[in-house]
C-alpha cells in the first residue's frame, strides 16, 4: 500500500478539525467548509510561493466569508504573518514536541 502525501494527510487533517467544530465541507479553494452561517477556506501554504499563497488567497475571497492559512511548522509564523492579509487566521498543524500532532490557531481569522 502507498503512502499517502503530505499535502493529502494535511487535507485530511484540516478536515477532521473542521468536522469537529461542525463544519460540512464545500468544493473551493484548497478546503472551503460551511458552517454556523459562514463560509471558511482554509489555504494550505505547504509547497507555495509566497506568490502562490496570496493568488490563492485573493481567489478564495470570493466565496469564503473568513480564510486560514495552513502551516505545519512553527518556525513559519512569523514569516508567513508578514505577508498574509490582516484578516486572515493562521493554523498551524505540527509535532512540536515530538508527542504527537496537534492542532495550534495562531490567529483567528476575521470576517473579510
Amino acid at each position: 500500500m502507498d503512502k499517502p502525501s503530505k499535502i493529502k494527510c494535511l487535507k485530511d487533517a484540516v478536515r477532521l478539525w473542521c468536522l469537529d467544530k461542525g463544519y460540512n465541507e464545500i468544493d473551493g479553494a484548497d478546503l472551503v467548509f460551511q458552517g454556523e452561517n459562514k463560509t471558511v477556506g482554509f489555504i494550505l501554504k505547504e509547497e507555495k510561493t509566497d506568490q502562490e499563497l496570496l493568488s490563492e488567497i485573493m481567489n478564495a475571497k470570493i466565496i469564503c466569508g473568513e480564510i486560514y492559512v495552513v502551516i505545519t511548522d512553527q518556525a513559519e509564523r512569523a514569516k508567513t504573518v508578514s505577508i498574509i492579509p490582516k484578516e486572515c487566521g493562521l493554523l498551524c498543524y505540527s509535532n512540536p514536541f515530538g508527542l504527537g500532532y496537534m492542532y495550534e490557531v495562531f490567529k483567528e481569522a476575521t470576517p473579510l
